[in-house]
């Protein structure tokens, strides 16, 4: 991106146990590892059909 700026995005699985608790621990890691960043939600993504 400009300016020297990465954007990273995560994806997990729909079946992931605790989706909030898993992105806490990322924002922990993050700011315990010093990184200055902004977090978004892409939004839920609906199911192909068959």
């Amino acid at each position: 991106m400009n300016e020297g700026h990465c954007v990273y995005a995560l994806y997990g699985p729909e079946s992931l146990a605790s989706p909030k608790s898993a992105e806490q621990r990322m924002r922990d890691y993050l700011l315990d590892a010093g990184y200055i960043f902004t977090m978004g939600s892409l939004g839920r993504r609906e199911a192909a059909a068959h």
